[in-house]
C-alpha cells in the first residue's frame, strides 16, 4: 500500500503552497530526526501527495513531479548562546526589522496568520535575529511533545528575518538541513535564534537553532549544508595549485601570495575535516559588531597593492 501525506491549508507558506520548513519537516520524518531536504517544486495544499522511498532517499512527488528530497544527513553548525528569554522577547517587537512582510499568512512568522506559530524574529545584534515561542497544545503528539515538523517549520523563517535585506527581497527556502536533538512540551517558552552564513547572487545561506530557556540547544539547522562541503573541496584544490605554481619568497608581493595559498588550503582542510570550529568561529565574528569588516578592509587594501606591484610599480633594475 503506497503512502501518503496531505498539507493542510493551515501550513502554508506563500498562499498557495506549503510552508517550506513544514514539508521539509514531513519529509524528514521517514528519514530520521537528522537529514537533509531539498524543495524541488511548491506542494499543493490538501492533496494527497505520494511518498516514494528510493535507494535511501524519501522523495515527495505529485502529478510525477517530485516536490522534495529528503536523506539523513548532519548540520555542520555550532550555535552561539542563547540570547536568553528577555532579549528575544525585546528584539520580536521590532518585528518585521526593516522592510515589509512579502507573505503576512505565512504560517511560521505571519502576523495575518490566526493559527500560525507568530515566530517573529527581531534583531538582537548586527547578524543575529531571535523571537520567543511558546508552542501550542495542538502542535504536539499524544505524549504531550511538539512534533517535529513544526520544529522545522520554527526553524525556517527565521534565516529569512536574519538576511541583511529581509523585507526588500523575496526569498523562500530550497534547501534545509537540520537535526532534532530534543522535542519540547506544548507550552513551554522557546527561543528561535538565526543567523546568515553567506550570500551568492540570488542564494542566500543561513543557519537557526531552537533553545531551551535554560539555553540549551534543542535543534541546530543550516540552510544548503553541502555548500560547506563543496566550498572546502574547491578550496583544498585552490590552495594546492596556488602552493605549487608559486612558492616564491623573494619580495614582498611574492610573500604575499604564497601565505595566501597556504592559509587558503590550510583553511580549507579544516573546513572539510572539522567544520564546526570553522562555523563557531565565524559565528562568533559575526555577532561582534564591525569585526566582519576587518578580513574585508585587510584583504582589499592587499588587493589594492598588489595590483599596484603587478601593474604600476617599476621594476628594480638588475645588477
Amino acid at each position: 500500500m503506497s503512502e501518503t501525506v496531505v498539507i493542510a491549508e493551515r501550513f502554508h507558506g506563500p498562499p498557495r503552497s506549503g510552508n517550506g520548513g513544514y514539508v521539509c519537516g514531513l519529509a524528514a520524518a521517514f528519514v530520521g530526526n537528522a537529514a537533509e531536504v531539498s524543495l524541488r517544486a511548491p506542494p499543493p495544499l490538501e492533496t494527497p501527495i505520494d511518498v516514494v522511498r528510493d535507494d535511501g532517499e524519501i522523495i515527495l512527488r505529485h502529478g510525477g513531479k517530485d516536490l522534495a528530497r529528503a536523506r539523513a544527513a548532519t548540520p555542520s553548525v555550532t550555535p552561539p548562546s542563547s540570547p536568553g528569554l528577555r532579549t528575544a522577547t525585546d528584539a520580536a517587537r521590532t518585528f518585521p526589522p526593516r522592510g515589509e512582510h512579502f507573505f503576512p499568512g505565512c504560517f511560521t512568522c505571519g502576523p495575518a496568520h490566526p493559527q500560525g506559530l507568530h515566530i517573529f524574529s527581531g534583531p538582537v545584534r548586527e547578524g543575529f535575529v531571535a523571537s520567543p515561542w511558546r508552542p501550542t497544545p495542538d502542535l504536539a503528539d499524544e505524549d504531550g511533545l511538539v512534533r517535529a515538523e513544526f520544529m522545522w517549520a520554527a526553524l525556517d523563517c527565521p534565516t529569512y528575518w536574519a538576511l541583511r535585506r529581509a523585507g526588500e527581497i523575496r526569498a523562500v527556502l530550497a534547501r534545509l538541513t537540520a537535526q532534532i536533538d530534543a522535542r519540547p512540551r506544548a507550552d513551554d517558552t522557546l527561543i528561535v535564534g538565526a543567523w546568515p552564513l553567506d550570500s551568492h547572487g540570488r542564494k542566500h545561506h543561513g543557519a537557526a537553532a531552537i533553545y531551551d530557556q535554560s539555553g540549551a540547544v534543542l535543534a541546530p539547522f543550516i540552510q544548503d549544508g553541502p555548500l560547506l562541503f563543496v566550498t572546502a573541496v574547491f578550496g583544498i584544490a585552490i590552495g594546492c595549485a596556488m602552493v605549487a605554481a608559486h612558492h616564491h619568497w623573494n619580495s614582498l608581493p611574492a610573500i604575499i601570495i604564497s601565505f595566501f595559498g597556504w592559509i587558503t588550503l590550510i583553511r580549507s582542510a579544516v573546513l572539510l575535516f572539522v567544520p564546526q570550529i570553522v562555523s563557531q568561529l565565524a559565528g562568533m565574528a559575526m555577532h561582534v559588531p564591525g569585526i566582519p569588516l576587518i578580513p574585508a578592509a585587510i584583504a582589499t587594501l592587499i588587493g589594492i597593492y598588489l595590483a599596484y606591484a603587478g601593474w604600476f610599480a617599476k621594476p628594480r633594475a638588475k645588477p
